[in-house]
């Protein structure tokens, strides 16, 4: 899954594992491609 910023500057994806029991979500900036994990698991 993955959805667009209002403003058009970061894509917002999903990843998750087969059974969806670990999950991160990640912002990426559309200009460079960087990877921001909004959810670091600890």
């Amino acid at each position: 899954m993955w959805v667009a910023s209002r403003d058009g500057r970061f894509l917002f994806a999903e990843r998750a594992d087969n059974t969806h029991t670990d999950s991160d979500l990640y912002r990426i900036e559309v200009v460079t491609g960087a990877p921001e994990n909004l959810t670091p698991h600890a």
